[in-house]
């Protein structure tokens, strides 16, 4: 018996360890061929999406940390996943499955993730992969506690959404018989934080996370500590001529704030800004002018944001599409030198916030607020995330940024999430539960992030350890990655793509290893357990 058993650990030993290499064919499901990784510009009418996908339900806990039941009386509630399985390489008597591409769904419904997520689609046909878009508690259809969701939301947190993912995965592997498939994170933006995050906490569920945008950096607490400034200043940056945007496009925003100030201290003034950025209801008082600053601030944000090379609805949330290089085209209609008349400059700055505001091309006049309703809904609840326990502290100074000075206070912030969502703010404490920059014992993340992103400055953007690497793209928006491949992709963003393939390829190399080294052991185990039986 001893001989036996050294043999086989011998062949356990012998098993080769896995190379990281460029991606290759490792197999494919039902359609293999019809969608392959050189087809770099796909049509938006003829790729894949929700379209090939089965809506699926999940029945889920409610709380994964307490034992005590929830309001309503139901322990459980139904969770939203989409599966997708046309490229998918079941196992046979030569090959397993093939690996499970999970998408951790972020903050709006996720359908929009589905739809716009192109590298999990154009990957899988090489790697044999299934897809898995789940959806995040309480957005879209994943309703806790139902029409009632937004009362009780107290379960609605990271951490319960990352056991969500977990339990999910779990189970269905299990149910699948796949349970020696790879599980590799996809996520953008939160859903990057989350996919990394994933990682971290829970090992056992994703073998590897592509964490594209993530900032998770950005919370109090850090060390070395975050850079408060950083997110404005990159806005601004994207509206010079480094980034390809016109020379007078900053002063003209930063000059703008006085002359609205100044405007909504009469009646003739606040009609003239009334007209100019083509309001519903009038202003009323010179009170009404900082709702009106942060309304046009927040579409210069969506333009940085979004500054993508090609028609996107993913920042309107699916309604309607902003044309390309959005930063750009708004900076050309504020490039003048200097302006007849302060109205003039005003109706300019309300033709260039249109460009998002009225992507859809729907609006004949707008509310200062949110640009469609389902973008109201996730600005709630992702407000009360942010009150509780994802609170990223920013500021500007006016000479850094094209904004007005604004001081980040804490108190302030405090007593606001206590008055719109009775909630007390922990603001430390996604810097202790996650570890902020002690990440060094992680593994199998790649992170990576666009310079033109102003999430980029609180994302990694140096490699932490061999296996949990960050990738740069200088000519990058939001997450640009993990969007559909074109024509016009800046050479970063394929670069990136490449070094993401070749780490995916490798962890689905290591999983295949794992489960061969973990089956011999078992071989191994049991003889040893035989021998002692019958001694």
């Amino acid at each position: 018996y001893l001989a036996v058993i050294l043999f086989a650990a011998a062949l356990v030993a012998a098993l080769p360890h896995p190379q990281a290499r460029g991606p290759v064919s490792i197999g494919c499901g039902t359609k293999c061929g019809s969608m392959r990784l050189e087809d770099a510009d796909v049509p938006p009418d003829q790729r894949p999406g929700i379209q090939n996908c089965t809506e699926s339900w999940f029945t889920q806990t409610i709380d994964h940390f307490g034992f005590t039941e929830p309001p309503g009386g139901s322990y459980t509630y139904q969770q939203r996943y989409y599966v997708c399985d046309d490229y998918w390489r079941r196992a046979n008597s030569t090959h397993g499955n093939g690996p499970i591409f999970f998408y951790t769904g972020n903050e709006a419904d996720v359908t929009l993730y589905i739809n716009n997520t192109g590298l999990m689609w154009q990957t899988a046909p090489e790697f044999g992969a299934l897809l898995i878009f789940a959806e995040h508690r309480y957005y879209g259809q994943s309703l806790p506690f139902g029409a009632d969701s937004n009362d009780h939301l107290e379960y609605l947190s990271s951490e319960q959404a990352l056991a969500d993912y977990a339990e999910m995965i779990y189970t269905l592997k299990k149910v699948w018989d796949c349970e020696d498939s790879a599980v590799i994170g996809f996520g953008g933006s939160y859903g990057g934080m989350l996919a990394s995050w994933m990682r971290m906490k829970y090992p056992s569920a994703l073998d590897g996370a592509i964490a594209a945008s993530a900032p998770i950096m950005a919370f109090a607490g850090e060390n070395p500590q975050t850079r408060e400034e950083a997110y404005y200043r990159i806005v601004t940056r994207d509206a010079t001529p480094i980034a390809q945007a016109s020379e007078m496009c900053t002063t003209n925003v930063q000059s703008s704030w006085d002359i609205i100030q100044s405007m909504a201290e009469t009646d003739s003034g606040r009609q003239g800004l009334q007209d100019a950025f083509k309001l519903c209801a009038p202003l009323t008082s010179s009170n009404d002018a900082i709702s009106l600053m942060y309304w046009i601030q927040s579409a210069f944000v969506f333009f940085s944001e979004g500054n993508y090379p090609f028609p996107s609805d993913y920042l309107t949330n699916g309604f309607g599409d902003m044309p390309p290089h959005p930063m750009k085209l708004a900076c050309e209609i504020l490039s003048a030198d200097s302006w007849a008349s302060d109205q003039d400059q005003m109706n300019a700055l309300g033709e260039a916030v249109s460009i998002y505001y009225n992507a859809s091309h729907t609006y004949s006049c707008f509310d200062i607020g949110a640009v469609n309703n389902a973008s109201a809904e996730v600005d709630f609840l992702w407000g009360y995330q942010w009150c509780t326990e994802l609170m990223m502290p920013m500021s500007t100074n006016g000479v850094d940024d094209m904004f007005w000075p604004t001081t980040f206070s804490l108190a302030g912030e405090a007593a606001y999430c206590k008055l719109a969502y009775g909630v007390q703010t922990r603001p430390l404490w996604a810097s202790v539960y996650y570890g902020g920059w002690n990440i060094e014992s992680a593994s199998n993340i790649v992170f990576s992030n666009g310079l033109l992103d102003p999430w980029s400055g609180y994302g990694v953007r140096h490699d932490i350890n061999e296996s949990v690497v960050a990738v740069l793209i200088p000519a990058g928006a939001h997450h640009l990655d993990l969007m559909w491949s074109t024509s016009v992709d800046p050479e970063g963003v394929k670069t990136a793509r490449d070094l993401e393939r070749s780490h995916m390829l490798k962890w689905v190399n290591q999983k295949a290893e794992r489960m061969a080294r973990r089956k011999a052991m078992a071989v191994v185990d049991e003889m040893t357990f035989e021998m002692f039986e019958e001694e």
